[in-house]
């Protein structure tokens, strides 16, 4: 209970950002291991799949979001080119009045931090080809707690 009511769980930014990988003794346990690597402190070797957290979060319930699309601007389809790209994202989504109006990659721009006024979009896996592994690329990642966590939640 103590641990739950002041939010000590894997995703909480003091146990990423202090231990995961830069702790021996989390590395050789590979605790909290999905949280660890969503955070950019993965474990040597470790590519995790995208899934949803089990544990409580500030990010929105699949009842607060919208299911956000990647629909491409013509150009892009005629041109085999995709929203994930970060040219995309980093230089268009809400910077542009054109892609603002039609909401274009809304879910890539969105992810990159440049989405569209009100918009909350759900987490979802992209469906289109990106540098990312796939799923049969990945390991299913949990987010074992330490000892100390687990006896003082």
């Amino acid at each position: 209970p103590w641990m739950k009511d002041n939010g000590k769980y894997c995703t909480h930014p003091y146990f990423t950002n202090n231990f995961c990988n830069k702790n021996q003794f989390w590395s050789h346990q590979k605790f909290c291991r999905h949280s660890c690597y969503d955070a950019g402190y993965g474990y040597a070797g470790d590519v995790c799949c995208d899934q949803p957290s089990s544990e409580p979060s500030s990010m929105p319930s699949s009842t607060d979001c919208t299911i956000c699309d990647d629909e491409r601007t013509p150009w892009m389809k005629d041109n085999g080119k995709y929203c994930t790209h970060p040219y995309f994202t980093n230089n268009f989504c809400n910077k542009n009045q054109f892609w603002s109006h039609q909401k274009f990659c809304r879910h890539s721009c969105y992810d990159a931090g440049y989405g569209y006024a009100g918009d909350v979009c759900c987490d979802q896996p992209s469906s289109e080809p990106s540098s990312m592994p796939s799923s049969t690329d990945c390991t299913i990642c949990d987010d074992e707690r330490t000892p100390w966590m687990k006896d003082n939640g």
